[in-house]
């Protein structure tokens, strides 16, 4: 009688993220020394507590005890009271640029896709129109990709933490015309981690114990060129790895963000290959569709170009359109900038990925 032969078929492992769990705890907090004066106040470094892999940091920042009388806000306001913030790793590289400030950083929360629901404006309980007590919610990201843990990194070692420094702006950069009494300012702060999962579940299932491709990082940093009316021509700075996307926010020479004097004809060439040749009008459609926010007011001179929108939203995306570059890529723009942006600048906003497992 011929014998059975028995194959035992390998246990796939539980995903990461079904093994992981979402965590949240309080990182730091601090507050002004009196209200918002005439002075930088900078603040930190704060060690990020421990808790397993680290997705974001969460940040509240709120204002208390202004006086309004004739105060407005100035057009970044209230983000900018968010002067510079810093992230750095465990061996002090920067991940988060200290050239971050709060609107910049508002502007990445919106459209890199690092939470769902991602209009800073909309949340719950934000005031950002007020000037006694504005409120909003930033968060500083680490995580890239929400639906596996791609890009959250070792949050393990208390001993090596990640850093966050901040810095607070001036009063007369938040108030185009200054309240009677500017507000003291609060900034809170949640690290929010996946929890370091067992190798082993509780029936003895195999699971990941670490986010896929660990060590991916992504870094967001910003370079300022100077523009003038006419055509111009300039040299994309931030080469070396994957180009997940980048923003330009245009300003006059007062420093006032401006969509009226954008190129309508401007192109951007990677290497040989031109990208994009396109107006202001379809680079904002385009903004609006990636993003999911028809409907809503898209931020005034901001531009945003990813390479994201391969299937799935941003920040669910399949990371096949990042695009890669090496030192000696060249990425040029070039367009015609109206009278307004005469004497302005051009900040490109960059969010590039150092990919531990390559493309």
């Amino acid at each position: 009688m011929p014998t059975k032969t028995v194959t035992n078929k390998a246990v796939a492992s539980i995903p990461f993220i079904r093994a992981a769990h979402k965590l949240r705890q309080p990182a730091f907090q601090f507050s002004t020394a009196g209200v918002l004066g005439a002075t930088v106040q900078d603040f930190g470094p704060f060690d990020i507590p421990s808790g397993g892999f680290l997705r974001s940091i969460l940040l509240e920042v709120s204002g208390a005890g202004g006086v309004a009388g004739a105060g407005v806000l100035a057009g970044d306001a209230p983000w900018n009271i968010i002067k510079s913030v810093e992230l750095a790793d465990v061996n002090g590289q920067a991940m988060v640029y200290p050239n971050t400030d709060g609107y910049k950083l508002m502007v990445h929360n919106r459209f890199g896709g690092f939470r769902y629901a991602g209009i800073p404006d909309l949340a719950p309980d934000a005031a950002i129109a007020s000037v006694t007590a504005p409120v909003f919610y930033l968060r500083i990201p680490v995580e890239i990709d929400s639906t596996d843990g791609y890009g959250s990194l070792p949050n393990l070692n208390a001993a090596e933490p990640y850093r966050v420094r901040i810095s607070l702006n001036t009063a007369a950069n938040v108030f185009s015309t200054a309240p009677t009494t500017a507000p003291a300012v609060t900034v809170k702060a949640w690290a929010e981690d996946w929890s370091l999962p067992a190798a082993v579940d509780g029936m003895g299932n195999p699971q990941e114990t670490t986010p896929p491709d660990m060590n991916t990082t992504q870094y967001l940093s910003t370079f300022i060129k100077p523009i003038n009316q006419g055509q111009n021509t300039i040299q994309f700075t931030r080469t070396g790895n994957l180009l997940r996307g980048f923003t330009c926010i245009a300003r006059t020479a007062a420093g006032v963000r401006d969509t009226a004097g954008y190129p309508d004809d401007m192109t951007i060439t990677w290497d040989r290959y031109q990208l994009f040749k396109e107006s202001k009008a379809v680079r904002r459609l385009i903004m609006a569709e990636n993003a999911g926010q028809y409907g809503y007011p898209l931020p005034v001179g901001v531009f945003h170009y990813g390479f994201t929108e391969d299937g799935a939203a941003p920040g669910n995306e399949k990371r096949n359109l990042w695009l890669p570059t090496l030192q000696p890529t060249s990425i040029i723009f070039e367009g015609t900038f109206g009278a307004s942006l005469a004497g302005g600048t051009l900040e490109i906003m960059t969010n590039d990925v150092a990919a531990s497992g390559g493309r």
